[in-house]
């Protein structure tokens, strides 16, 4: 990204990047990922291509700090302060909240972004990467059977399955007791009991 986000933005900067921010989330929620070009959040936020091509290389780019403001309103790196207990909870919680508030969007973003396209794929590379971050907090020194990648990359991607079927029209999964019903038996009971 061109823009330095390790430093505090200006009001303006503040302005631009959440011009375009908003004008992808609302994008991606109508239509795919792959069919969004520059010129096209550029008109829907009211900005310059020049103006995007100061803060962004490309949408690829935009898509990253987009994860990036996703990441800041769940709070990842508070994560620290909880016990290790705690932190898988509150963080399944903080996500399944954050799409809740935007319930309609996210509905939308999965009918026009299918699995295996590129938003989705990069959902699941951003959310493993941050799973991996997590398991180190809560196995510290642990030795487990498999690596710490891919028990990352298992919970990423039965996150985002059960949170798919939540926010589509998949399954009879309707409430957010449903939701984590559903998700700790794929990724805790399961494996101590397969069928």
């Amino acid at each position: 990204m061109k823009y330095d986000i390790t430093k505090p933005p200006t009001r303006g900067a503040r302005r631009v990047l959440g011009a375009f921010t908003e004008a992808f989330f609302t994008l991606i929620c109508e239509k795919s990922f792959e069919s969004l070009s520059v010129s096209l959040i550029c008109d829907r936020s009211g900005y310059p291509r020049a103006t995007f091509y100061n803060y962004f290389d490309d949408k690829y780019d935009l898509l990253n700090y987009y994860w990036s403001t996703v990441a800041g309103q769940i709070d990842f790196e508070s994560f620290v302060k909880y016990s290790k207990d705690e932190v898988f909870d509150i963080y399944v919680n903080r996500i399944y909240d954050l799409m809740e508030q935007h319930e309609s969007k996210i509905s939308a973003l999965l009918v026009n972004n299918p699995n295996g396209g590129y938003l989705l794929s990069s959902c699941q590379l951003y959310l493993s990467k941050s799973i991996e971050k997590m398991l180190k907090i809560i196995l510290g020194d642990i030795v487990m059977p498999v690596s710490a990648t891919l028990l990352a990359d298992y919970y990423a991607n039965t996150l985002l399955l059960v949170f798919g079927h939540r926010f589509s029209s998949k399954s009879g999964i309707r409430t957010k007791s449903d939701t984590m019903d559903s998700l700790y038996y794929l990724m805790f009971e399961r494996a101590d009991n397969p069928l």
